[in-house]
């Protein structure tokens, strides 16, 4: 649903970003700020960023695999 173009001037930098692929496309994509990844974030991005990739598909939760 989304593109997402970075680019950086003048220097370095890093991003670390979740993602997913689903059978009808990409879904939504979000950084992650503070470049760690633990269970409370991981949960907050299926809360948020999956469950609002599979609304837009259209597609059951009982059907998922990951």
């Amino acid at each position: 649903p989304h593109h997402i173009d970075v680019t950086v001037k003048r220097g370095g930098g890093g991003l670390m970003l979740w993602a997913c692929i689903t059978s009808e496309g990409p879904g939504y994509a979000c950084q992650i700020y503070n470049g760690t990844m633990n269970s409370e974030v991981y949960q907050e991005i299926l809360g948020t960023s999956l469950q609002d990739t599979m609304e837009y598909y259209g597609l059951n939760w009982k059907m998922s695999v990951f």
